[in-house]
């Protein structure tokens, strides 16, 4: 077992809210717990210095950041390292499409006709426009919807349905 915690820097709510309801099954041991950072709304100097102290303390961060529009995965690495400077490029993870797809990753067939959305074979394209187009009309909103799905979900069904999300648990967490 870790003697330290893990930082997860993330974007917002959602990447908080879908990681905080399977961390007891991702630290299983390694890690103390799992502390989390919501950058997006924070400015850029801010989230600097706290990479920084991150790395002087010898922290172990992950930093998870949606692949979004860009054309690859290593232009987005790039783009990350020349914002936030100090950051490690081991340390960044990104997400394919965008975390709305381990959402859906997350549910088997059953699960998926039970909401009355698509069944999806993999997630791995699957964006933020494409999330809101699968909300059913009976949910009163978008954030609803995620914590329904959230009381279906498997991380089992995830990892076979998002590389992104397999690569999250083999590298970090196994």
């Amino acid at each position: 077992m870790n003697n330290k915690g893990l930082w997860l820097l993330v974007e917002g709510d959602d990447d908080e809210r879908l990681i905080k309801h399977i961390e007891n099954e991702l630290i299983n041991g390694r890690y103390l717990g799992i502390q989390f950072y919501q950058y997006a709304q924070k400015p850029q100097k801010e989230i600097v210095s706290f990479i920084r102290t991150l790395n002087k303390m010898g922290a172990d961060y992950i930093f998870l950041r949606d692949l979004d529009k860009e054309i690859c995965v290593t232009r987005r690495k790039e783009k990350i390292i020349e914002r936030f400077q100090d950051i490690e490029v081991n340390k960044i993870l990104i997400v394919k499409r965008a975390i709305e797809a381990w959402y859906l990753a997350g549910l088997d067939d059953l699960s998926c006709k039970t909401l009355g959305i698509n069944v999806f074979q993999s997630t791995d394209e699957i964006g933020k426009p494409d999330l809101l187009l699968a909300v059913p009309n009976r949910w009163k909103s978008r954030i609803d919807f995620l914590q329904e799905i959230l009381k279906k979900y498997s991380i089992q069904v995830a990892k076979t349905k998002n590389s992104s999300f397999e690569h999250f648990l083999v590298k970090h967490f196994s």
